[in-house]
């Protein structure tokens, strides 16, 4: 099972266009919208506050800013294959947000 976590908040643009590459992909997968804003999620708010759009794959750092079509589909391929590492990059990994929320937007 392929788990796409989306951190995000309202009027965000690039995660429009994250969301639109993601609903390209041919690879079946669940996503999952975290709004950052919700003041439930105070300390995803701190780690990518800065960031947005943030991806995980399955609970991995997998890409911020901006995604290609490509990025991705290799991204859940390797996933799928079971050597899906995190990139460089995660933002602010030293702040310790704890599990993944699974509320949607």
């Amino acid at each position: 099972r392929l788990l796409v976590t989306l951190f995000t908040k309202a009027e965000c643009h690039l995660c429009d266009v994250a969301k639109a590459v993601m609903k390209r992909s041919s690879i079946q997968h669940t996503l999952v919208q975290v709004n950052i804003a919700d003041s439930t999620n105070q300390l995803w708010f701190d780690r990518y506050k800065y960031d947005i759009p943030v991806l995980h794959l399955n609970g991995k750092y997998l890409a911020k800013h901006r995604i290609t079509e490509e990025a991705f589909e290799t991204a859940l391929q390797a996933e799928l294959a079971g050597q899906f590492s995190s990139p460089e990059g995660d933002p602010n990994p030293d702040i310790d947000a704890g599990p993944t929320p699974k509320t949607d937007c």
